[in-house]
């Protein structure tokens, strides 16, 4: 006998479950969503305020964060690509193939987008002046 015979086909929710739900997963984004930036807020202001000699221009720090968003949307773009390409030059579900798609694919996407973005905007910039500068900038771009 197959389980839907022992206790009937799966039933709809009612309105007071769906809503419940709804609210649930509203709850768990209210939470999530602060949990997740609020210590990336915190280790920037904690960075930015590490800079003794001279504080960086907020606009271009603020455009580092959007650098930042930018550098996620290229890794994911990039990770695509190489989920795609790596299972046709290795064998999947092989330690050699887990390295490679961790360290390399994985690894170099996301820090190569960071890196390549955080040079476009901030390499030529006249408010990088200090070593500690760059501390900062990739900071902002990472987190």
């Amino acid at each position: 006998m197959g389980a839907w015979a022992r206790w009937g086909a799966p039933r709809k929710a009612t309105k007071k479950e769906e809503l419940i739900c709804v609210l649930g997963l509203y709850y768990l984004e209210r939470i999530l969503l602060p949990a997740a930036v609020i210590p990336a807020v915190v280790l920037l202001v904690k960075i930015y305020k590490a800079d003794k000699r001279e504080k960086e221009p907020p606009e271009l720090l603020a455009s580092l964060v959007i650098y930042g968003v930018l550098a996620t949307a290229l890794a994911i773009f990039a990770e695509r690509l190489g989920g795609w390409l790596l299972p046709r030059l290795m064998q999947p579900n092989t330690l050699a193939y887990q390295a490679v798609e961790y360290f390399v694919v994985v690894g170099l996407s996301e820090e190569a987008a960071k890196y390549l973005l955080l040079k476009r905007r901030t390499w030529n910039s006249p408010a990088f002046n200090y070593t500690f500068d760059g501390v900062v900038y990739a900071a902002f771009v990472s987190l």
